[in-house]
């Protein structure tokens, strides 16, 4: 019975630790884009990073089965996040509607650990 109650501890604070650290390299589909980017999926924080260019780290606004949806809490609901990344398909959209421009491109994503 120790044994049981020992193992279920475990296998609970296991559980808890959701500590992920997903590395993806993402390489541009849409016509125009030409350097790749770095998303790194932690816990609660997506780091992304393109080519020559800064990193910037990204607050995760929602997250389903299905997707992961990005951006800053403080500027962005979920319908209006620049990031998505797609879990099934691996494929990450960043998509910025402004008022003179809109800017939008899909990378094909390959998990690189």
């Amino acid at each position: 019975m120790k044994h049981i109650i020992f193992i279920f501890l475990i296998l609970a604070l296991t559980a808890c630790n959701q500590n992920r650290n997903n590395e993806y390299i993402c390489n541009p589909e849409t016509k125009g884009f030409t350097k790749s980017t770095r998303i790194i999926i932690f816990k609660d924080k997506v780091s992304e990073a393109t080519q020559d260019q800064k990193q910037y780290t990204y607050d995760i606004i929602e997250e389903t089965n299905e997707k992961i949806i990005f951006g800053y809490k403080s500027m962005h609901k979920v319908d209006t996040a620049p990031h998505t990344f797609y879990k099934r398909t691996k494929k990450y959209k960043y998509d910025v509607k402004g008022t003179s421009k809109t800017l939008f491109g899909v990378w094909a994503c390959e998990k690189i650990n």
